[in-house]
């Protein structure tokens, strides 16, 4: 992560030790945050 342009950090712990690293962070369960986020890169991407 060191060489990371952008650290992005998804986690349902919000104290968790990530989101202290990370330049972005989503506190929220993974599997629901990041279909999310895929289809707003595609939305963005057209």
């Amino acid at each position: 992560m060191q060489t990371s342009k952008t650290i992005v950090a998804v986690n349902k712990d919000a104290d968790a030790p990530i989101f202290e690293l990370a330049d972005h962070g989503v506190v929220g369960d993974l599997f629901a945050v990041l279909p999310q986020l895929v289809d707003e890169i595609e939305r963005r991407r057209s």
